[in-house]
């Protein structure tokens, strides 16, 4: 992955342009698809849901009423920005992207909701995840995947931070 500035026509937004190898780009590509089916099908992966839409109260009575009332809206804030993601990506010509720093941020949001998914799917508790073995042997597909999603996410944002 390689990052560099780019003026904008209208100076207004700063943007950024990624280059993409062909595994990144098949890899990002994927991942929009398989957190589609969690947002479209909430009640099949449960605790998925509730690592992604942590609680926003203490009392249940209240946090009931909440998602109650917002659930859906969240889901289909997450819908649409996965549907966005891909139009991101269907930019791309020959891996190159270029993306404002709105885009790089939900970029970064659905990796993270992706890393997120891939934790609970493997019962993580701990945030030192890359140190247990055994998490790999238990799901060596998963783990890799985790690993590369975190490796994206750490290019992305040292090429924002980068003066280049």
């Amino acid at each position: 992955m390689i990052f560099r500035r780019v003026e904008s026509d209208d100076d207004r937004e700063a943007l950024l342009e990624v280059t993409l190898e062909a595994a990144e780009m098949r890899f990002l590509r994927k991942v929009p698809k398989k957190l589609k089916d969690i947002f479209l099908h909430p009640d099949r992966s449960p605790a998925v849901i509730d690592r992604l839409f942590p609680p926003t109260y203490d009392d249940p009575e209240t946090e009931k009423e909440h998602r109650r009332l917002l659930g859906e809206t969240l889901l289909e804030r997450r819908k649409e920005g996965l549907e966005c993601f891909s139009q991101i990506l269907d930019r791309a010509d020959g891996g190159r992207l270029t993306a404002s720093v709105a885009e790089i941020n939900l970029l970064l949001q659905v990796l993270n909701d992706y890393r997120l998914m891939l934790g609970v799917e493997m019962n993580l508790t701990d945030n030192d995840w890359s140190s247990d073995a055994r998490v790999f042997f238990r799901h060596p597909r998963k783990f890799a995947e985790m690993a590369f999603a975190s490796a994206l996410q750490e290019e992305i944002i040292r090429g924002c931070s980068e003066d280049t």
